[in-house]
């Protein structure tokens, strides 16, 4: 898999385009079960399966290390690092807090371009459903889930969300592998939550968005029992549901938010 023209940029920046290019790669493959956690992977391997040399592989590894998303044994290994439900419960915490800021946002201004382009990534969920695409329903997620962002006017909070999520979307892609039936809850609540949005019930947009992102703790214990092995530690040393959430409320209740969205909306 050549991943780059060798003779289309000067060498430093051909350096630095190959670094990046194998990183990106690599990192996707990691985020969406392509690779396991605890897969073995080998400096050697990676150079002949881009079709490049070992340095931008190792600095591409390297990097991903800083990230926690591989584990790096010097001179010996390398491999995909186990699921660490505590980042996972803190990318989550950035996720519920920008997302509902978003959508308080979004009541003071018109969305009727979002909410018909909401209702095209409900119908692709759909479809990707009934195709039983797992890897389509999760990119179709995305889109629905960046739309709700850009209701706020911000174009950048998507990146945000996107790469503070690396820990928490491995566990929503390995949630996803042919579970048909959470697809299809995740579809209900999306289709929930625009029908609250088109009747103008911000009160139970919200209740939705903060119940459908919060699903991740209910999951992540049946994931857990069976797959132990891509977990670190022995046991769900986290604090019960209510704990772990209580620090979200505490610093944005859903009374000041649906207040927000209720003077947002009156304006």
């Amino acid at each position: 898999m050549r991943l780059t023209n060798r003779n289309a940029v000067s060498p430093g920046g051909q350096r630095h385009l190959l670094r990046n290019r194998v990183y990106y790669e690599i990192r996707r493959r990691i985020v969406s079960g392509d690779l396991s956690p605890g897969d073995q992977m080998s400096i050697e391997g990676l150079a002949k399966t881009y079709d490049v040399s070992r340095t931008p592989v190792r600095e591409a590894l390297l990097q991903l290390a800083e990230e926690e998303l591989v584990v790096i044994v010097p001179q010996v290994s390398a491999s995909v690092a186990l699921v660490d439900l505590k980042k996972v419960y803190e990318a989550q915490f950035v996720r519920e807090v920008l997302e509902r800021a978003c959508l308080a946002v979004g009541a003071k201004v018109a969305h009727a371009d979002i909410l018909a382009s909401l209702g095209k990534a409900l119908r692709a969920q759909r479809e990707a459903i009934r195709e039983r695409e797992p890897a389509e329903f999760y990119s179709c997620d995305e889109v629905f889930h960046n739309l709700l962002c850009s209701m706020s006017g911000h174009s950048g909070i998507s990146r945000i969300t996107n790469s503070a999520r690396a820990h928490l979307d491995r566990l929503r892609q390995l949630s996803l592998r042919n579970n048909f039936g959470l697809m299809e809850t995740l579809y209900g609540e999306h289709r929930a939550l625009v029908g609250a949005l088109e009747r103008g019930d911000f009160a139970k947009a919200d209740q939705t968005l903060r119940d459908h992102l919060r699903r991740i703790f209910r999951y992540a214990g049946d994931l857990w029992r069976r797959h132990p092995d891509f977990f670190v530690g022995q046991g769900l040393d986290l604090p019960p549901y209510g704990d772990a959430v209580a620090a979200l409320d505490q610093l944005y209740s859903p009374g000041e938010i649906v207040g927000d969205m209720k003077r947002a909306a009156a304006n």
